[in-house]
């Protein structure tokens, strides 16, 4: 299994990135979730404040990268159900594989199945799952730790054109001044998200339109399946 894992500050674009990974089929992550879901366990209201003020809390108490780790519980479901259909697929494709052979002739038949038997090899080596939300270099070495093949990809945007989004966009845990927008920046920014994107493996500048910047994340995700 592949996983590539998208990072950037607040409204550089990243979620818009696994947006676009979303539709194409990949299957998502969203490190994002665990935090919604512990501030919801704990009943409390589900803001920018009480989002920021958990995910803090947890990462003193439990290390920088308890949130990938909570992520790597899914990454196992999901490795379980891929291989799962893998399995049948290759059951089918065995079954075809063996028709061909009863129907063909000696090592032509043989052939036939090894070809079939070769090729679901190959797709299963194309399964992709996408990550949202990497925060610091802990969860990215965490990741690398425990996924064989690991892609890092950042995007980046000026503070004047994040704010901007930001403040029209009007998600539940959005700021709504500048001001405290710039200090959601300092506060992701002390947990080490500079480092992260400093270490991407691929880094998307998104200062266009929104079309050009779907297009861009279309051809990593085409180039990374490839």
């Amino acid at each position: 299994m592949k996983v590539v894992a998208f990072t950037g500050l607040p409204g550089s674009g990243k979620t818009e990135a696994v947006g676009v990974a979303e539709e194409a089929g990949f299957d998502i992550v969203r490190m994002g979730d665990e935090v919604r879901a512990e501030v919801k366990r704990r009943g409390m209201p589900l803001n920018d404040r009480n989002l920021g003020a958990v995910a803090n809390e947890m990462r003193e108490k439990e290390g920088m990268d308890i949130w990938a780790r909570r992520c790597l519980a899914k990454l196992k479901e999901l490795e379980k159900e891929m291989a799962g259909a893998n399995a049948k697929e290759m059951e089918m494709e065995d079954a075809k594989g063996m028709e061909g052979a009863e129907e063909g002739t000696g090592e032509a038949g043989k052939a036939i199945h090894g070809a079939m038997q070769e090729n679901a090899m190959h797709e299963n080596n194309e399964k992709i799952v996408i990550i949202d939300g990497i925060r610091n270099i802990d969860e990215v070495e965490t990741f690398k730790k425990n996924v064989a093949d690991f892609i890092l990809v950042a995007v980046h945007a000026s503070p004047k054109t994040r704010y901007g989004r930001m403040m029209k966009r009007g998600r539940q845990d959005d700021s709504l001044s500048v001001d405290d927008l710039r200090k959601r920046d300092e506060r992701e920014l002390a947990w080490g998200i500079g480092n992260a994107v400093a270490m991407a493996d691929i880094i998307i500048t998104n200062e266009g339109t929104l079309e050009q910047f779907r297009e861009k994340v279309r051809g990593i995700l085409d180039e990374i399946s490839r």
